[in-house]
């Protein structure tokens, strides 16, 4: 039985799926597999990254500032468009 956030999502997905929600090249994804640093499971010789483990390895690796729940100030705004600070 499916919960609803995996409701018509595969658990496992390829290189291709993977790279593609990751933003990155499968050449760079093989890379992290190859030295263990990205979740992935054997399935006889395929090789699958499961959806559940790579949202957790997301939230385990984000750096940087902090999320700001609020939308940014139009002062904000009109300071990034007339070049004032850089996004």
């Amino acid at each position: 039985m499916q919960n609803d956030s995996t409701k018509g999502s595969p658990l496992l997905l390829s290189y291709q799926e993977t790279s593609r929600l990751l933003g990155i090249s499968v050449r760079k994804l093989s890379d992290l597999r190859k030295d263990r640093e990205i979740p992935y499971v054997r399935v006889g010789r395929c090789v699958r990254f499961p959806l559940d483990a790579l949202k957790r390895w997301i939230e385990d690796h984000k750096q940087g500032g902090q999320v700001n729940e609020q939308a940014p100030s139009q002062e904000t705004g009109k300071d990034i468009q007339q070049g004032g600070l850089t996004p």
